[in-house]
């Protein structure tokens, strides 16, 4: 079964294109920044280390690193570079586990190749 379905692509390539044009719009990235200086991440932090068990050293450094990334103003592709990196870091501990695919089923892998960045 082949991961092509009709219904899901074309509203990912809006979203990407979307994400694209507001990723080059610096008006709307300050905006996000300010936004984001406003929201206690105190609470935040409290919140993620209840559900998923993580310290607080991770928010934290998820938060500038993501705030960082903004300010850089970089492209789609950068983003989507460092949220493969934060992904791979965050799963790194449960790699070795026997629970834990090697790699994403075909069918997956194959659909998402059709997205256009």
């Amino acid at each position: 079964m082949r991961f092509r379905s009709p219904f899901l692509l074309p509203p990912l390539n809006h979203l990407a294109q979307a994400a694209r044009a507001v990723l080059q719009n610096t008006a709307q990235i300050n905006q996000m920044l300010s936004d984001l200086n406003r929201v206690d991440f105190a609470n935040v932090q409290e919140q993620a280390s209840w559900v998923c068990r993580c310290e607080d050293r991770v928010v934290q450094r998820l938060e500038q690193d993501f705030k960082l990334t903004l300010q850089q103003q970089n492209s789609l592709e950068q983003w989507a570079a460092w949220l493969d990196g934060v992904v791979s870091q965050v799963l790194k501990p449960y790699q070795s586990t026997a629970a834990f695919p090697k790699q994403p089923s075909s069918s997956c892998s194959n659909g998402l190749s059709t997205v256009r960045w």
